[in-house]
C-alpha cells in the first residue's frame, strides 16, 4: 500500500503529529523499541540505523536459521524478488518468498 500525506505539525512541541507518525512508521519496519526511536540520535544518525538493520537481516537470512529484524532489506534496482535476494548473496530457495509482485508494475493491467 502507498500513501501520500501531508502533515502540517505548527506546533511540534504541543502535537507532534509528524514526530508520532513517523516513529510508529520506523517502529513498524525496523522493528525496535520505542526506547531507541524516541531517544536520542544513534551514532551513526537515522540512516545508520537503518543500513545496520538491512545489512544485519542480509547476514542472518545468509545463516541456518534465517530471520529478520524488521520488514527492511538494502535498496536492490532487481525489479524480479529473487533477483534482489540473489544481488546480496541470500539464498532464497529455502525461504518463503513471493517471487513475483502483488500488483503489476505501473501503468499495466492486472
Amino acid at each position: 500500500m502507498e500513501l501520500n500525506a501531508v502533515l502540517l505539525d505548527v506546533d511540534a512541541a504541543v502535537y507532534g503529529e509528524v514526530k508520532r507518525f513517523r516513529r510508529s512508521l520506523w517502529n513498524e519496519y525496523l522493528e525496535v523499541s520505542d526506547s531507541i526511536l524516541s531517544g536520542p540520535r544513534p551514532a551513526g544518525g537515522w540512516l545508520g540505523l537503518w543500513k545496520k538493520i538491512a545489512a544485519d537481516n542480509v547476514t542472518s537470512l545468509k545463516g541456518p536459521e534465517p530471520t529478520m529484524n524488521g520488514r527492511i532489506l538494502p535498496y536492490s534496482a532487481e525489479a524480479n524478488v529473487t533477483k534482489q535476494l540473489e544481488t546480496f548473496g541470500i539464498p532464497f530457495d529455502e525461504l518463503d518468498v513471493v517471487a513475483e509482485p502483488l500488483l503489476p508494475p505501473l501503468g499495466q493491467k492486472a
